[in-house]
C-alpha cells in the first residue's frame, strides 16, 4: 500500500467514532412525565428516633471507605518501593534503578537493582530481563571466609561483608565493602567503551568482554585470597542444559568456555542467546598464585572455604554428572597484603555467527585480527592492555561528566553518566564472517525489551544524539545495512522500511532478514523522515569528510526517492502510526508533518538542494498555521490538525535546531517551550506525557523537547525536563535498567511504564539524553 497526496488544503479524513452501548446508556434520560424517586426514601423504613444515628453511622462508614481507598491508592502507587536510606554520600552520585555490571552487547547484559546494592553479598546479578545469573565473589582473610557478591545461600562458617558504598561512572560500577575496621574490598565492574571509528577502537569495542576487578585493602598484613565463580545460567536456561566445557591457556591468561551441546543458532530464550560461547577468564598477576576448578557449586565453594585454593590450572577438565549446579571457579592467593592488591576476571559472550543479514552471516569485527576459533588470544591482549583501557575509560568518564556539568549541571551529569553503557550495550559491531572485510563493517542495534526488532529506525533516531556527539560514524554503520536492503529493491513500498526484521516474519534480533513480503509495522512518514534526518546527522557531524561524501554519493538515488515521498505526502499525514505506536493510528498528526518537513530539509542540506530546502520551509509555514497544526489561540501546536485541546511533545523539532537548518522559525520553538512550561504548571505531574492521549512520558522525548529550547539546557524548559527526569531517576521506586518510559501522573506517577514487570528497560533510546550535549558548540 502506498500513501498518496490528498490534495492541497484537504485534511486526511479521520475514522468515524462509534458510539458504544455504554455511552448510549449514559445519555439515557428519565421518560417524560415520570416521577423522580424521593431522596433517601429508605429512611421512611427506620423509626424516627434511629434516623439521626443511622445517618451519622452511614456518614462515618463513607468516610472510612474514602480513607481506606486513599491509603490503598498510596500503597499501590509505591509498589516495589524500598525504604529510603540516609546515606547519599556513600552511594554516588545517586542510587540508580539498576547498576550496569557487565553490559557489552544484547546478550552480555548483567545488572543489579539499585535497591539491592546494600545486600550485594547475597544478591545475584540479573540479565536485563530480570533473569537471575550465577556470578559470585568470596574472600578469605586470615582463614575467615566472607561473601562479597552473589552468594544467596552462604555455606556454614561463611560470613557476610558489609556494603559501605557504591559509585557509577559512564564505564564502570564500583561497590565498596568492609569485613572489619581496617580491611576493605572494592568490586569494580568495567565495561569498556571505545567510541572511535579507527580500526583499533572498532576491534576493541566489538570484543564482548567485561571485567571485574577485586581490590583488597588492609592496613596491617593479612593473608587474603579471592574466589569467584559463574554457572550455567548464562547459557539461556535456569535448568542445566547439555553443554560442552573447555579451557584455554595463553601465557598467564586462563579461560573457561561454556557452549551448549545443541546450539540453536539465531534463536533466543527469553532474549538470551541459545548459541555461542560463554567465557569466564582470569589472569595470574605477578606475586599471586591462581587455581581453578569445575564441578558442583557447593563442592567447589567448599573446597575454597576449607583449602583456600582449587585445582592446578593444568588439571584435566572433569566430566559433568548432571547433579546440582555446575560452576567454573577461580581462586587467587594474594599472599600477605599490607596496602592494596588486585585481581581481575573477564566475562564474555561471543558468537562466531553473530548476525544474519539477508542470508549472509556476520561475525564480530575483532575476528579479522583473531580469526582462530578460540578467543583466548583476544582475551589475553585485553588483559594485557587493561591498565591502558582503564586510562582511556577514565578519560571518557571525565569527558561525559565534565561536559554534562558544563551544559546542564550535576543532575544532568548523573543522567548521562548512567546512560552511556546502556546505549552501547544494545549494539553488535560486525563484519562479513566469510571475508572478514573490515570495509564492510556494520553496527546492528537491538530494540531491547519493547519487541526485539533489529535495526529499527525509530530506535536509532532517538538514540542518535549520543552518536552525533561522541561516535558519528556509528550512525553511518547503523544505516548501512538498511540502505543496502532498500537498494536491493525487495521492499515493495514507496516509504522506508521500519526495521530489518521482526519476530512476525522470520526475523527479529539477530536476524536482519528484511521484509520482502511488504509486511512490517507501517510508519510511512516516521520511518522515511528518520532515515533522511539520520543520514544528515551523520553527514553533518563526522570529521571524515571523504567517507561522508562517498556515503552521500552512493545513496543519493535512494535518498532522492524518499525525499520525494516526503514532499508529496508530508504536509497532510494520512491515518498512520508514529513512533508512539502504542497510542494507535491517527490522521493529521502535526508532529509527523514536522518530521517530514525536517527530513526534507535534511536532504536539501546534504545535497545543497535549495529547491528542496525552500519546499521544506513552505511545508513548515503551512504546518504552523491555524488551518493546520497551530491552535486557534496561537498557544501551541496540536497533536492533530483542527483539535485545539490536543497537544504533543514536538520532539521532531529537535533535529532542526541541532542541525541549524531553520526549517521552522524561532517563534515556533519559543512557543512550544512556553507551552510545556504551561502544561507542567497546571498539573502536579513528574514531567509532560508524550501527548494528550496518555499518562506516560518519555525521558528521551523530553530531552529532545528540552534541548529544542533556544537556550538549550540553560533555558526554562531545558531545566524543567532535566529536573523531572532526574527526580524520576533517583526516586528509588524502580528496579530495572534505566526505563525511558514512565508514568508522569496518576496513582502510578514515578513508576516505569508499562507497569512492572513489563516495564520498558535497557533500551538504547536513552541516547536521546545526550540531546543537550549534542547541541554544545
Amino acid at each position: 500500500m502506498t500513501t498518496t497526496n490528498q490534495g492541497e488544503g484537504a485534511l486526511s479524513p479521520e475514522p468515524s467514532k462509534q458510539t458504544s452501548d455504554v455511552e448510549a446508556s449514559d445519555r439515557s434520560t428519565v421518560p417524560a412525565g415520570s416521577k423522580k424517586p424521593e431522596r433517601l426514601a429508605c429512611l421512611s423504613m427506620i423509626p424516627p428516633r434511629w434516623r439521626i444515628p443511622a445517618v451519622i453511622g452511614l456518614t462515618m462508614l463513607v468516610i472510612l471507605c474514602i480513607v481506606l481507598s486513599t491509603v490503598l491508592s498510596v500503597v499501590l502507587s509505591r509498589e516495589h518501593r524500598p525504604s529510603r536510606h540516609q546515606d547519599p554520600e556513600a552511594f554516588k552520585p545517586i542510587i540508580p534503578p539498576s547498576y550496569p555490571l557487565a553490559v557489552k552487547n544484547p546478550y552480555l547484559s548483567a545488572w543489579i537493582p539499585g535497591e539491592k546494592a546494600r545486600s550485594l553479598p547475597s544478591t545475584r546479578a540479573e540479565f536485563w530481563t530480570g533473569t537471575k545469573l550465577g556470578w559470585s565473589v568470596m574472600a578469605s582473610v586470615d582463614g575467615d571466609v566472607y561473601r562479597l557478591f552473589g552468594v544467596e545461600n552462604a555455606l556454614d562458617s561463611v560470613k557476610t561483608a558489609t556494603v559501605v558504598g557504591a559509585q557509577y561512572t559512564s564505564t564502570r560500577s564500583t561497590f565498596n565493602l568492609t569485613v572489619g575496621g581496617d580491611i576493605g574490598f572494592s568490586l569494580e565492574f568495567l565495561s569498556p567503551i571505545f567510541p572511535g571509528a579507527d580500526d583499533e577502537s572498532l576491534r576493541k569495542q566489538s570484543l564482548p568482554l567485561s571485567f571485574l576487578t577485586v581490590t583488597a585493602s588492609s592496613r596491617s598484613k593479612k593473608t587474603i585470597r579471592i574466589y569467584s565463580d559463574v554457572d550455567h545460567t548464562w547459557l539461556g536456561n535456569n535448568s542445566v542444559p547439555k553443554f560442552n566445557l573447555s579451557k584455554d591457556v595463553s601465557h598467564s591468561t586462563h579461560a573457561w568456555s561454556w557452549e551448549r551441546e545443541d546450539p540453536r543458532v539465531w534463536e533466543e530464550h527469553e532474549n538470551m542467546a541459545l548459541w555461542g560461547q560463554f567465557i569466564y577468564s582470569s589472569i595470574a598477576e605477578d606475586g599471586t598464585s591462581m587455581t581453578s576448578s569445575f564441578g558442583k557449586r557447593d563442592n567447589i565453594r567448599m573446597a575454597f572455604i576449607q583449602d583456600k585454593k582449587l585445582e592446578n590450572l593444568d588439571a584435566a577438565v572433569p566430566s559433568w554428572n548432571d547433579s546440582g549446579v555446575p560452576v567454573t571457579g577461580y581462586a587467587h592467593d594474594l599472599g600477605k597484603v599490607s596496602g592494596s592488591k588486585s585481581v581481575s576476571f573477564g566475562i564474555g559472550m561471543t558468537r562466531d555467527a553473530g548476525i544474519l543479514f539477508y542470508g549472509e552471516e556476520q561475525t564480530y569485527y575483532y575476528r579479522h585480527a583473531y580469526p582462530e576459533s578460540s578467543p583466548i588470544r583476544a582475551i589475553e591482549d585485553a588483559f594485557v592492555s587493561l591498565t591502558s583501557t582503564r586510562t582511556l575509560c577514565d578519560s571518557l568518564d571525565q569527558k561525559v561528566r565534565s561536559e554534562s556539568l558544563a551544559v546542564g549541571g550535576p543532575k544532568y551529569a548523573d543522567i548521562t553518566t548512567l546512560s552511556l553503557r546502556q546505549v552501547y550495550g544494545a549494539l553488535d559491531l560486525t563484519i562479513p564472517r566469510a571475508s572478514k572485510d573490515t570495509s564492510q563493517a556494520s553496527v546492528y542495534i537491538k530494540e531491547i525489551s519493547s519487541n526485539g526488532d533489529i535495526q529499527t529506525l525509530d530506535i536509532i533516531y532517538p538514540a542518535a544524539p549520543l552518536f552525533h556527539w561522541l561516535s558519528p560514524e556509528y550512525i553511518r554503520l547503523m544505516l548501512r545495512p538498511l540502505a543496502i536492503y532498500l537498494e536491493i529493491g525487495q521492499w515493495p513500498h514507496d516509504w522506508a522500511v521500519h526495521d530489518l526484521g521482526d519476530h512476525k516474519y522470520k526475523g527479529g534480533y539477530p536476524k536482519a532478514v528484511g521484509h520482502d513480503n511488504g509486511q512490517s509495522e507501517e510508519m510511512p512518514l516516521e520511518s522515511t523522515g528518520n532515515l533522511l534526518i539520520l543520514a544528515y546527522m551523520y553527514y553533518n557531524s563526522t570529521q571524515d569528510r571523504s567517507t561522508a561524501q562517498q556515503f552521500a554519493s552512493d545513496y543519493k538515488p535512494l535518498f532522492t526517492k524518499y525525499a520525494t515521498f516526503l514532499q508529496h505526502n508530508g504536509s497532510i499525514p494520512s491515518d498512520q502510526l508514529s513512533t508512539n505506536d502504542g497510542a494507535g493510528k491517527l490522521a493529521n498528526q502535526t508532529n509527523l508533518a514536522i518530521k517530514a518537513a525536517v527530513g526534507l530539509n535534511a536532504f536539501g542540506h546534504m545535497y545543497e538542494n535549495t529547491t528542496m530546502q525552500d519546499e521544506a520551509r513552505n511545508m513548515a509555514e503551512k504546518i504552523t498555521s491555524p488551518e493546520y497544526g497551530l491552535s486557534s489561540d496561537g498557544s501551541h501546536l496540536t497533536l492533530r490538525y483542527g483539535h485545539d485541546n490536543s497537544w504533543s511533545v514536538m520532539f521532531n523539532l529537535y533535529p532542526d535546531v541541532l542541525l541549524k537548518m531553520n526549517t521552522f522559525n524561532q517563534t515556533t520553538y519559543q512557543m512550544q517551550s512556553k507551552w510545556y512550561q504551561h502544561l507542567q504548571a497546571n498539573r502536579s505531574g513528574l514531567g509532560v506525557s508524550i501527548d494528550s492521549r496518555g499518562d506516560y512520558g518519555s525521558t528521551n522525548w523530553m530531552s529532545f523537547a528540552g534541548a529544542t529550547d533556544p537556550e538549550n539546557a540553560a533555558g526554562q524548559t531545558g531545566k524543567l525536563f532535566i529536573s523531572k527526569i532526574y527526580e524520576y531517576l533517583q526516586n528509588e521506586r524502580n528496579n530495572v535498567p534505566f526505563c525511558d518510559r514512565y508514568f508522569v501522573e496518576g496513582k502510578f506517577e514515578g513508576l516505569a511504564s508499562p507497569k512492572f514487570p513489563r516495564a520498558f528497560r535497557a533500551r538504547p533510546v536513552i541516547g536521546g539524553h545526550f540531546a543537550f550535549l549534542a547541541r554544545r558548540p
